[in-house]
């Protein structure tokens, strides 16, 4: 079995990886998490808590390697987005129970606007690729 980025197997395991430290990520105690996430409050000092923008961003990422995963390029992202939703609510749930992370309304909203970004990703390279496998071939001089 060889290595290569474009077998099924390796977009799996891809996604499965993310997917296990996202789980972990969003269910350790605050404590835990590593220090350099602390540099994130300087990229909107005051605007936007880091914790939303973790939240977005770790949720468009989701998304983004789920569509990769699937090989689904070429239409919108139905599934997968309904899947990411779902997991979103099901983190929430069980972080306001877990006793030492706090589920919140607001958490929710920056998954599912993660969740967005992620399908506008995901929309923007099917374009780009649409676009140049459509462009006329240039002619060699």
């Amino acid at each position: 079995m060889t290595f290569d980025s474009d077998s099924s197997w390796v977009r799996s395991a891809g996604w499965w990886a993310y997917f296990l430290f996202m789980s972990t990520a969003l269910l350790v105690p605050s404590e835990f998490l590593p220090d350099w996430l602390e540099g994130v409050d300087d990229l909107t000092p005051g605007i936007i808590p880091k914790d939303k923008i973790l939240h977005a961003g770790s949720f468009a990422a989701l998304l983004v390697i789920s569509v990769w995963s699937r090989r689904s390029w070429g239409r919108f992202p139905r599934l997968e987005v309904f899947w990411c939703l779902v997991f979103a609510v099901v983190t929430e749930i069980v972080q306001s129970i877990t006793g030492w992370r706090d589920g919140e309304w607001l958490d929710l909203l920056a998954d599912g606007l993660g969740v967005l970004f992620g399908a506008l990703i995901c929309w923007g390279v099917e374009g780009f690729a649409k676009q140049k496998a459509h462009a006329p071939a240039k002619a060699e001089t």
